[in-house]
């Protein structure tokens, strides 16, 4: 760990407060209720710097989320302790080595110790660093481990996926391959997932489609476009289920799961950047699934990210997404039956080129918020959910 050669701007505490810039209203499936998003940027980079990936977990067990981020072009880890009002005291920086060329970073528990830990996939080394939490917020060095198969991993995802209660890493690039965890934070060489067709997986996300308790595999890869559903044996390797098809050259670059019409099927949203729309695939009964509805996102609005989620508490799922030419997100409310109410947009800033989304309650008011990260225009904008009627009442 080390403090920063340059600040990240010129008064750093001010730099990671939020002040609220905009508020902007959805109206939801209920006209008595106004979903609204107070929008503020997280703080100011380097205008050279490249951040790749984020994510958001509790690293110092205060019940408050924090925030984890790289920068791949500085090799950097910032840490970002977060407080119950939305906003993050000055960053902590771990030191990557430059060569790694860091690119994705994700967090989890991987020694079964109760604390959280942070693992990054390398592209530069075709490495994965793996830094273990100290429940304070701080974490060891880092350990190195090789991802063997996988040359060149862009993405990493954690879950149990052999179901022997230790995290494994998925790890995906030009290959995509899995890195089993002992329990004691340390990780096999990658090996196959999957009968590799010899295609190169643009996206790959985890969810159990057949309730059967294992996380299975959706793929996206092009050259053909298509989604591949494969089925989790539940020791880690799975076999192709189903293969959806896509519009040549959509450019698929987004891909999340969940059950948008109430039937306890999980169903598809998809990002198709090239023709400006999002797609949405309904499970059916039988398991497979129907035809592509198409939702659009606007003229040259370049969808990249999509995140299905549950903003204003009536039990609908919910999308937002981030439009990339446009500088701005739009969130589709649901109407639980499988369709979506036309869009509000929200602005991410007038030079902005809005990439990931990630979600969570930032503030601890039982309400869900998220963040969006800008890649092009190195930035970080704050959506905090403001909606007075959209209250959750906390679990007891």
């Amino acid at each position: 760990m080390e403090s920063p050669r340059h600040p990240l701007s010129t008064t750093v505490e001010s730099a990671f407060a939020t002040t609220i810039i905009s508020t902007t209203t959805i109206f939801t499936t209920d006209p008595s209720c106004q979903l609204t998003f107070d929008r503020s940027n997280l703080c100011s980079f380097y205008p050279t710097s490249l951040l790749t990936s984020l994510t958001v977990d509790d690293f110092n067990g205060d019940t408050y989320l924090d925030l984890a981020f790289i920068d791949n072009i500085f090799s950097n880890l910032y840490v970002l302790i977060g407080n119950n009002s939305g906003a993050f005291a000055a960053p902590l920086i771990y030191k990557i080595t430059t060569t790694d060329s860091p690119w994705a970073i994700v967090s989890d528990d991987f020694d079964n110790d109760g604390r959280k830990d942070l693992a990054v996939a390398n592209y530069g080394s075709s490495t994965v660093d793996v830094f273990m939490g100290n429940g304070n917020g701080t974490f060891r060095t880092q350990r190195k481990f090789p991802t063997g198969l996988v040359m060149l991993p862009m993405a990493i995802i954690a879950v149990d996926f052999d179901s022997d209660t230790h995290i494994d890493l998925i790890v995906y690039g030009a290959d995509a391959g899995i890195m089993f965890g002992r329990g004691d934070g340390s990780f096999s060489t990658a090996v196959s997932l999957y009968d590799d067709d010899g295609a190169q997986p643009n996206l790959l996300t985890c969810a159990d489609i057949n309730d059967d308790s294992y996380l299975d595999l959706f793929i996206i890869e092009m050259s053909p476009d298509v989604i591949l559903i494969l089925l989790n044996n539940g020791h880690g390797y799975c076999k192709l289920w189903q293969t959806l098809s896509l519009v040549a050259f959509s450019g698929s670059t987004s891909l999340s799961v969940a059950d948008f019409n109430n039937d306890d099927l999980l169903d598809i949203a998809i990002t198709n950047s090239n023709k400006a729309n999002i797609g949405i695939f309904i499970q059916q009964s039988n398991g497979s699934f129907g035809q592509q509805t198409i939702y659009s996102t606007g003229i040259y609005s370049n969808p990249r990210s999509v995140v299905a989620a549950d903003f204003n508490h009536d039990d609908q799922i919910d999308l937002v997404v981030s439009l990339f030419y446009k500088s701005q997100v739009g969130v589709w409310p649901g109407v639980g039956d499988g369709t979506f109410l036309p869009p509000t947009m929200y602005s991410t800033g007038p030079t902005s080129s809005p990439n990931e989304i990630i979600t969570g309650d930032l503030n601890n008011d039982n309400r869900l918020d998220f963040i969006v990260l800008d890649r092009t225009y190195p930035n970080m904008t704050i959506f905090l959910n403001s909606c007075a009627c959209c209250l959750k009442e906390p679990s007891k």
